[in-house]
């Protein structure tokens, strides 16, 4: 999370790309596809959509990347 709120896309990546969850949540349900979405962090959230994030996973409260 802390790599996509930062907007460093290409850490991202190496993340991913080294075996880190896609799809992990916070405590609070977040997932980085999700804190992505709701940061306009478009770059970040197609590196994700292409690593395979769920699109449909939401938060403690409901809400969804879409």
């Amino acid at each position: 999370m802390i790599a996509v709120s930062s907007g460093r896309d290409q850490v991202v990546q190496i993340l991913l790309e080294n075996g880190a969850n896609v799809n992990a949540q916070n405590e609070s349900g977040q997932t980085p596809l999700l804190y992505a979405a709701s940061k306009n962090r478009l770059d970040i959230a197609k590196v994700l959509l292409n690593h395979g994030a769920d699109v449909n996973l939401v938060n403690h409260i409901k809400q969804s990347p879409l």
